[in-house]
């Protein structure tokens, strides 16, 4: 894993880091005409499915703002990750180097690592995105501003329910840690891949490392969320009405961004805590040890896939995709 530390991921941090400051520096042009042809037609198709603007001839009003306003939240957020990957592999090999047991765990179960790695690249990717959105913000209201007119909730943006899935698996997680912990003896066994059990030193408190990054994550994207519905006009634009539209769509845009990442990575780091755990799951029987698994993978999946949804995952004012509501 040390190989792969410093041959693999931090390279990849350092391109991740380098390709966010080539966005933010040369915009949506950064990966060439085709590249940016491609975001400019995305953003249109949206701005007319969300009725931003009636047509496509009123596009110039506005699309150039939307790409470019696009394209530097993604260079913040791309750059957050780039240092989310950096440090959770530093914080892998300290701990590797300074805790023994971490050291042969790394062994028997490789994937111990995904942990500090997953968290901070999490962690990093919400915090740069949402640096870019106040970077934005601010930028924006430097040019005009207009009176916002309504007082904005979450649940304008989001369904309720998806938070609520978010916290089942870190609910069903802290209950297994809690059972697993509670018939812990002076060995604690894992289970590879392959089936092969290795037993080692157990330490109470390694068991929860998993869970303190769902939480942790949870929390995170919550703050989030909650400060991009709190805040004044994202974007503005010479028309207040299409520049009312243009803050909701990117507003919702935003949101579902942030609510699929909540869901995928903690469904990530659910399915790290039940192959860890798996051979220690007593009070389990076969159907609900796979059970939980499958539930697991649904809603980590799902969370991937939300993203795909553009911002429309069940809000008030914003519907789901196979019932757009048109923003008035």
């Amino acid at each position: 894993m040390f190989t792969i530390a410093f041959s693999v991921l931090l390279p990849a941090g350092l391109i991740l880091i380098f390709q966010g400051f080539r966005l933010q520096r040369r915009g949506v042009n950064a990966y060439g005409q085709r590249y940016a042809e491609r975001a400019k037609r995305r953003w249109l198709k949206r701005l007319l499915s969300w009725g931003v603007i009636p047509d496509a001839n009123q596009a110039a009003l506005v699309l150039p703002d939307v790409v470019e306003h696009d394209a530097s939240i993604s260079s913040a957020a791309t750059i957050g990750a780039g240092c989310g990957v950096i440090i959770g592999t530093l914080i892998y090999v300290l701990f590797v180097i300074t805790i023994p047991q971490i050291s042969l765990l790394s062994y028997s179960f490789p994937g111990f690592f995904l942990v500090p790695e997953t968290t901070c690249i999490a962690l990093g990717y919400i915090t740069g995105y949402t640096i870019g959105i106040q970077k934005q913000r601010v930028a924006a209201q430097r040019r005009s501003t207009y009176a916002d007119l309504r007082q904005r909730k979450l649940t304008d943006y989001r369904y309720p329910l998806l938070p609520a899935l978010a916290g089942v698996l870190v609910m069903i997680n802290i209950s297994l840690t809690g059972n697993v912990t509670a018939h812990l003896g002076s060995m604690f066994s894992v289970q590879d891949v392959l089936g092969g059990v290795t037993t080692l030193p157990s330490i109470p408190w390694l068991l929860w490392i998993f869970p303190a990054g769902m939480i942790t994550t949870l929390f995170i994207c919550e703050g989030a969320m909650r400060q991009v519905v709190s805040l004044p006009r994202l974007l503005t634009t010479p028309d207040p009405q299409i520049s009312q539209r243009v803050d909701e769509l990117l507003r919702a845009r935003a949101i579902g961004k942030l609510q699929s990442t909540q869901l995928f990575y903690i469904g990530g780091l659910s399915l790290g805590q039940w192959l860890f755990l798996r051979y220690n799951f007593w009070s389990l029987g076969p159907f609900e040890t796979y059970a939980v698994l499958i539930l697991i993978i649904v809603i980590g999946i799902g969370g991937l896939f939300l993203d795909d949804f553009a911002g429309r995952i069940g809000g008030k004012i914003t519907g789901w995709p196979w019932r757009k509501r048109v923003l008035v």
